[in-house]
């Protein structure tokens, strides 16, 4: 049996969903052990999120505009939700960011990451848009088109 390591849920949940989404095949009890064994908590969560999905995943990719709910971040005091929602930094209780380019080592990030950066969009003490670079799980993050962020289209509506 593999060494039992901490995840969100029973071991032998865990164990049990991973074996039950392999195709039936000789090795299937080795494969779950070996994934069990070798793979860190984060990523058996997302292995076992892909495997109940009933549509197919597409990973976000840099570049890409996301949104997420505001309690998914940790923010405490720093921001108001009134002013977020004012700038069109928020709608109802989602804030939007960016998947980086390069992470804060400068590589390029993990399709995959069970976390990932976010460039979120926040503002300064002045009320001036600025981005504040955060950790979110994957499995929060949406993705969504540029211009259904009200900030962007308003600013882009100014530029015309």
């Amino acid at each position: 049996m593999a060494h039992e390591i901490e995840i969100p849920i029973p071991f032998d949940t865990a164990y049990e969903l991973i074996k039950n989404g392999l195709v039936e095949h000789v090795n299937r009890d080795a494969v779950v052990e070996c994934l069990m064994e070798t793979m860190d908590k984060e990523s058996i969560a997302i292995i076992i999120m892909l495997m109940q999905q009933s549509v197919q995943y597409v990973p976000l990719i840099p570049g890409d505009y996301v949104k997420f709910h505001h309690k998914s971040v940790y923010f405490g005091d720093k921001y108001d939700t009134d002013v977020l929602l004012d700038m069109g930094l928020m709608v109802g209780d989602y804030m939007f960011g960016r998947i980086p380019y390069k992470d804060d080592y400068g590589n390029t990030p993990k399709r995959f990451s069970p976390r990932q950066s976010i460039d979120m969009f926040v503002y300064d003490n002045d009320k001036k848009f600025i981005i504040d670079r955060q950790r979110i799980d994957t499995h929060s993050l949406t993705f969504v088109p540029e211009e259904s962020i009200p900030y962007i289209k308003s600013k882009n509506a100014q530029d015309i």
